[in-house]
């Protein structure tokens, strides 16, 4: 059986590409972190409050459910996680 379930590894880099998606533009602080990224820590400093949209199931169930399979929508998640990854670091 294929695992369906996202895993993220909380590295953060997400938090700092948000102007890839006009989806988080009121997030970010103009330069496409996240006004709520704590870089030092990098972690986001609301986590246990953090927007519907960067809760990954949550989100998929209030957004996405009528547009992509649950198997389908975490390996997009994957995939826009590796590619996130993959971008050089901002500084």
């Amino acid at each position: 059986m294929q695992k369906t379930q996202f895993e993220c590894s909380r590295c953060g880099v997400c938090c700092q590409h948000l102007e890839r998606n006009a989806l988080y533009a009121a997030l970010h602080r103009g330069d496409g972190i996240c006004q709520h990224f704590n870089a030092e820590q990098r972690e986001c400093s609301i986590y246990e409050n953090r927007p519907l949209l960067c809760r990954i199931d949550e989100a998929y169930t209030a957004f996405f459910v009528e547009l992509f399979s649950i198997a389908e929508y975490h390996q997009l998640m994957r995939e826009s996680c590796a590619f996130l990854q993959s971008l050089p670091p901002k500084k």
